[in-house]
């Protein structure tokens, strides 16, 4: 029995480029999940502050950003299902890039979102923060670390295209 609402959402490529210890430019794309229905009909409950109604809107970040990533959190945990890829790079306020579906049809339903960037994959979160860890420079053999000093000195930059918002399309 299938319980609850399920939406169409498109899928984006997420790509991360730079030069590795012996200046060999690299580059790896993901898969992300950029909207997400969001439904927030109680934000002193959830701790979102945006009050949707009784109708999921779509969120996400749709215009074009080009900054620095603002912190690494190595211990964030997804809120509403379990994984075992923890941490979150923090692109502003709450909007964040962290795990996200191992299989976008198999755990269809299972996971919900506020507008973070959510890297599609078994294990495609924890490849990218190797990825970018291997890029980074850091001589910190704790790869956690690693990646909190990298993020802390502006060094991991972001360019986010424009998309406009998809229409929230329910099946």
């Amino acid at each position: 029995m299938t319980v609850g609402k399920f939406y169409e959402v498109p899928v984006y490529t997420l790509t991360v480029s730079g030069t590795d210890n012996t200046g060999n430019k690299l580059e790896k794309q993901w898969q992300v999940l950029r909207f997400m229905p969001f439904l927030n009909t109680n934000p002193e409950q959830t701790g979102y502050n945006t009050r949707t109604g009784t109708t999921p809107i779509m969120s996400g970040l749709s215009d074009k950003r080009e900054q620095s990533i603002q912190s690494y959190n190595p211990n964030y945990e997804i809120h509403n299902t379990h994984s075992e890829e923890n941490g979150g790079f923090v692109i502003t306020g709450n909007f964040m890039i962290h795990d996200g579906h191992d299989d976008l049809k198999l755990e269809s339903g299972s996971w919900g979102a506020a507008g973070c960037m959510e890297v599609v994959g078994k294990k495609g979160f924890s490849e990218m923060k190797q990825f970018i860890y291997s890029i980074s420079g850091s001589n910190n053999p704790d790869m956690e670390k690693g990646l909190q000093e990298f993020v802390k000195y502006k060094s991991l930059k972001l360019n986010l295209e424009g998309a406009a918002k998809p229409p929230v399309v329910e099946h």
